[in-house]
């Protein structure tokens, strides 16, 4: 099985992928600064207490290159769910721009870089009409450009930097880019072959496409593109099924 590591892995969101790592027996590795939130968190997310030993944590955060670099080191894949916390401080792009400048590090250094997954949205870049379609064109006007500004933009540089550059620093980088996000009582067991999403091609212009998606459905898409390989640097959407 492969070795996942996880930057973002006590958000909202992240949350969710390191706990469907855990219960798929994955060896995972998670970047955090405070290594102490993540107990609490698998007693949250229904975990046991031994979970918490069944994770490698690097102390750090995504800007501290040697830090990136040991969480990454000997990884087969890294997934970024990093997110904005503090408008309109930009998190995201800074946090791409970290690791694969240390990922190209490990390239340089004549080890093999994992394969890096990182999250955004579908109303950017080349699957907007997507946007406009499952969100209308309206709010997926509204949102991006009005009322979450500074979070869009921050996806947005993200992207332009992957696009940019993954292929010229000899990089594997895929974005997935999720509708809505929401989250409920459901809770996913990441052990079962029936998915709750649905991925589509930016290329699919016939597929039916949902307003929302679980946070723990996307998470589910990245663990699964983790392990099959698929979508190689490729941009494609997340959907519910």
């Amino acid at each position: 099985m492969p070795v996942v590591a996880i930057v973002g892995a006590t958000g909202k969101t992240g949350r969710w992928a390191l706990k469907g790592a855990i219960e798929r027996e994955l060896e995972v590795r998670v970047l955090a600064r405070s290594p102490d939130k993540l107990a609490p968190l698998l007693a949250d997310l229904g975990g046991q207490s031994e979970d918490l030993e069944k994770i490698t944590v690097v102390e750090g955060s995504v800007t501290d290159a040697d830090k990136l670099e040991t969480l990454m080191d000997g990884a087969d894949v890294v997934m970024s769910f990093l997110g904005m916390t503090n408008p309109p401080e930009w998190v995201v792009s800074p946090g791409v721009e970290a690791v694969m400048g240390a990922l190209l590090s490990l390239r340089k250094a004549g080890k093999t870089p994992p394969r890096f997954l990182s999250m955004s949205s579908i109303v950017l870049g080349d699957s907007a009409e997507q946007g406009r379609r499952a969100w209308g064109c309206f709010v997926a006007w509204l949102v991006p450009k009005v009322a979450l500004k500074a979070c869009f933009e921050d996806m947005q540089a993200a992207e332009d930097y992957i696009l940019a550059n993954r292929k010229a620093m000899g990089l594997s980088v895929t974005i997935l880019r999720a509708t809505v996000l929401k989250t409920s009582s459901f809770v996913k067991d990441y052990t079962d072959p029936v998915k709750t999403y649905k991925l589509v091609p930016v290329s699919d212009t016939a597929a039916k496409l949902s307003f929302f998606v679980e946070m723990q459905s996307v998470c589910e898409a990245f663990l699964d593109v983790a392990t099959t390989g698929e979508y190689e640097d490729a941009e494609v959407s997340v959907f519910a099924a």
